[in-house]
């Protein structure tokens, strides 16, 4: 982001934020349809005017149960002891280096996972009470240099905006993680030369500002998913929390014609990009005899 001018990354920002807008509008259909299947697993009642005044509405938590019955029965599958990660060598004939090697590696991530993520067992489990009710969960994995140590995110269906023409993730033109973070949280992103040093009160929020969608549908409400609820407490100073989108999508910034892909992060209020990353290397291209990308 640094080699980009101010016009650029006004673009860019600008661009992020209508085209998520534009994603999570083409959702509008089926983010209805979740929201009134979660009304009824949370078995809310409703007082009946049909087929007389004060009918019974008895609601069975036949939902609720399913998923219980989910979780119990996935859960031992995927933590087995201290193991969650079982590795194995592809090679047609392993020799027994290869195979202790398999196991060295199978013990560290599962170590990792359990230890060093303090969030990932927790996530897992609340994972698989979420993904039977509402059929689509992510986990978003990367390397954080922060916490200096692998990181594995569980994202809810409202965290996660992908258009609903998408076949599927890979052939996704955009993807975008939807996340909040704290003043602090920002400040340590910036003084780790990761995000551009943009000053916070540059950053500052108009009165409008993250709750356009905020009664949009009734996912965040139904699941109380991180972020939605926190919009309306009061907080302030180091505590104040900030919405940011990461869009996974290409842009063609070298003016070549053809767009590559990057991960763009910007601050949603004031849609002020904090971050640009491409998501290549010299390896990822393919030439032509003419030495021109085509991919």
């Amino acid at each position: 982001a640094t080699k980009l001018d101010d016009d650029d990354l006004l673009e860019i920002g600008q661009g992020v934020v209508d085209n998520t807008k534009i994603d999570d509008d083409s959702r509008q259909a089926w983010k209805d349809q979740l929201g009134d299947a979660l009304d009824v697993a949370k078995q809310l009642v409703v007082k009946k005017t049909t087929p007389w005044p004060g009918a019974a509405n008895v609601k069975i938590p036949l939902i609720l149960t399913g998923c219980v019955q989910f979780n119990a029965r996935t859960f031992p599958q995927i933590k087995q002891g201290s193991k969650v990660v079982k590795i194995e060598s592809l090679k047609s004939h392993p020799t027994e280096s290869d195979i202790e090697r398999a196991k060295d590696l199978s013990a560290h991530m599962s170590y990792q996972l359990l230890q060093d993520d303090s969030d990932w067992l927790d996530d897992k489990d609340k994972l698989l009470m979420v993904l039977p009710l509402v059929g689509t969960v992510f986990t978003k994995t990367y390397y954080d240099p922060i916490e200096n140590n692998p990181q594995v995110d569980l994202c809810l269906p409202n965290e996660i905006i992908v258009n609903q023409s998408a076949k599927s993730l890979k052939k996704a033109q955009r993807i975008t993680h939807v996340f909040w973070l704290t003043t602090n949280q920002i400040i340590e992103r910036q003084r780790k030369g990761l995000w551009l040093d943009i000053d916070i009160k540059d950053l500052s929020a108009s009165p409008d500002s993250d709750r356009d969608n905020k009664d949009d549908h009734k996912i965040s409400d139904s699941l109380e998913m991180p972020g939605e609820k926190a919009e309306e407490e009061e907080l302030d100073g180091a505590t104040d929390l900030h919405k940011f989108q990461e869009q996974h999508s290409y842009w063609d910034l070298d003016g070549d014609g053809y767009a590559e892909p990057y991960a763009v992060t910007v601050h949603v209020a004031t849609k002020k990009v904090m971050r640009v990353v491409a998501m290549y290397d010299s390896s990822s291209f393919i030439f032509n005899e003419d030495r021109k990308s085509v991919g």
